[in-house]
């Protein structure tokens, strides 16, 4: 199962470890990412578009599901910083190749919903 959602402070430890993989940094601002079967496999900042990926899995069409739901995402800013929007996708309407990837709200807790 595929989900994608926006980071939470307790996904820093994954997003590092991704980054290390890519030989890249962690994006700044927030992120939205894709997780497989409960792993972080990639990620993109909603205000750069800079992306990571796990270079030991196949991740090119996780980045473009990250950046579908990132640019369709109506995000307001709040008053701590961060972005927050409400996007939501069927699984009918995704690609074929993910066919359970769902993008989630932000204030969902978990984002486990696919």
């Amino acid at each position: 199962m595929i989900v994608i959602r926006q980071t939470t402070p307790a996904d820093r430890r994954a997003l590092e470890l991704v980054a290390g993989r890519d030989s890249a940094s962690v994006p700044a601002g927030a992120l939205m990412a894709a997780f497989e079967d409960g792993e972080l496999r990639a990620a993109i900042s909603l205000s750069t578009g800079q992306s990571i990926a796990d270079p030991f899995h196949p991740t090119a069409r996780l980045v473009e599901a990250l950046r579908a739901c990132a640019a369709g995402q109506p995000r307001t800013r709040s008053i701590f910083g961060s972005y927050r929007g409400s996007f939501a996708t069927s699984a009918a309407t995704q690609s074929p190749k993910i066919p359970t990837s769902t993008c989630v709200p932000s204030s969902t807790p978990a984002g486990r919903y696919a």
